[in-house]
């Protein structure tokens, strides 16, 4: 394993910590995202979803059923949501 993939791989770890909110519907939709498709995130993805992760819980769970309030985590949201209803429908 090389030292960028241990970096990602300890960046993961921080941030599935850090999803983990004891919200049972936020923990539904941000822990499955994170544990399968964060390696496959850009920087700026990466970075957005630290951002995000630094909202309350209220206003993020707001957020995620009405991402247009804050256009900035629009697309992540996005993502997240459309992965959550990817795995639902399996």
């Amino acid at each position: 394993m090389g030292k960028d993939s241990n970096n990602i791989n300890d960046e993961k770890r921080r941030i599935l910590y850090r999803s983990r909110r004891g919200m049972l519907e936020l923990d539904l939709l941000l822990v499955p995202f994170i544990e399968n498709r964060f390696e496959f995130l850009s920087n700026a993805q990466r970075q957005l979803v630290e951002r995000l992760l630094n909202l309350e819980d209220v206003e993020l769970h707001e957020l995620m059923q009405h991402p247009q309030r804050r256009p900035e985590f629009q697309q992540i949201i996005e993502l997240i949501v459309q992965y959550r209803q990817q795995q639902s429908s399996l």
